[in-house]
């Protein structure tokens, strides 16, 4: 009898759990607290590895083989991809490749073409990848249920230390409405921190400088003065030009 994988157990847990929710879809933590729970051999960080990137087919192309398995549904939320597809959710198309290792069954994934819905959702992921390369620690997008009730979908969280991030993948100066986008996640971030109690770092992480220069705390506007005194930090994750080129197109496609 051939041994479990971590892929096993996720794909075994990610059933389970679309079983139970309303709408099908999960997050990464509840896929590593059922199979912790459960005595998995796997630690979490390897878990979280498979959803969030290996089985991912929104993810950046970070690991030699990959399985076609998740697909990211927004707010740090995953759903199978058969699921996705029956309820008409865009999948990218796969593609059958070999790899170096011992199992036959392996795909291997194509680029996302430019200009797709999944551009900006896999950037959000490239940019958190970055960012934890900064900190040297990993954020994972992550549902919080706050005490009121509520919850709240964040895209980067780790609880040691505690960090609450939202990510923006856009290339170029900001227009107006834009803006407004940017510091309603600035306010996410400052409320959800309250909430939550104790010190959590706050940041803003852009993917380009031009987008990130009016809210940087040297920059003389108003809301650059309201982050720096609500102790948001502003950072910059450097993408590859290819990533940029990327971004640019799908912004151009969709007249952002």
């Amino acid at each position: 009898m051939l041994a479990r994988t971590c892929r096993d157990e996720v794909l075994e847990a990610a059933h389970e759990l679309a079983a139970r929710s309303v709408d099908g879809s999960f997050t990464a933590e509840e896929v590593v607290r059922l199979l912790i729970g459960r005595g998995s051999t796997f630690v979490e960080s390897t878990i979280r590895t498979h959803v969030v990137s290996r089985m991912c087919v929104d993810a950046p192309a970070h690991h030699a083989v990959r399985y076609p398995d998740l697909t990211r549904d927004g707010g740090g939320r995953y759903r199978l991809v058969d699921a996705a597809q029956r309820i008409g959710t865009s999948v990218a198309p796969l593609t059958v490749g070999t790899s170096d290792t011992s199992r036959g069954d392996e795909e291997l994934l194509p680029e996302v073409p430019a200009g797709s819905s999944t551009v900006q959702r896999q950037a959000e992921t490239a940019i958190l990848d970055g960012l934890a390369d900064l900190l040297g620690y990993e954020v994972i997008p992550t549902r919080l249920h706050l005490a009121g009730g509520e919850y709240v979908d964040v895209d980067g969280v780790n609880h040691a230390p505690p960090t609450l991030v939202e990510a923006w993948a856009h290339q170029g100066p900001p227009k107006g409405g834009q803006k407004q986008k940017v510091l309603a996640d600035a306010l996410k971030l400052i409320h959800v921190g309250r909430e939550l109690g104790g010190h959590h770092r706050l940041i803003l992480c852009f993917s380009d400088e031009q987008a990130a220069r009016s809210f940087r705390p040297e920059a003389r506007t108003w809301y650059a003065a309201a982050l720096k005194a609500h102790h948001v930090d502003v950072l910059v994750v450097d993408l590859s030009a290819e990533w940029r080129e990327r971004i640019r197109i799908a912004q151009q496609r969709q007249f952002r």
